[in-house]
């Protein structure tokens, strides 16, 4: 966390409240977060080309496919209706 440990636990403090500061609930919560982090740092890093191997080539399209008609879905359908009667 980059030695901001108390800034940290100042933010969680303001953002949960003083019936959990007297808790101590955002203690244990920022000792599950340093955990999850350390945890994290152990797992094998993944590579971009991964996605597109023969394995996850579908996942990729699908999921790119999604966010692409998302963002233009209404007006991508309008505008093809006008160009295509």
């Amino acid at each position: 966390m980059k030695g901001r440990d108390a800034d940290a636990l100042a933010a969680l403090d303001k953002l949960r409240g003083k019936d959990a500061v007297a808790q101590g609930t955002t203690v244990r919560e920022m000792e599950a977060i340093k955990a999850e982090i350390e945890y994290m740092d152990t797992l094998e890093k993944g590579r971009w080309i991964d996605l597109f191997v023969a394995k996850y080539r579908m996942r990729t399209i699908m999921v790119v496919a999604l966010f692409f008609f998302y963002q233009v879905g209404l007006p991508f359908l309008i505008v093809c209706r006008v160009l295509i009667p």
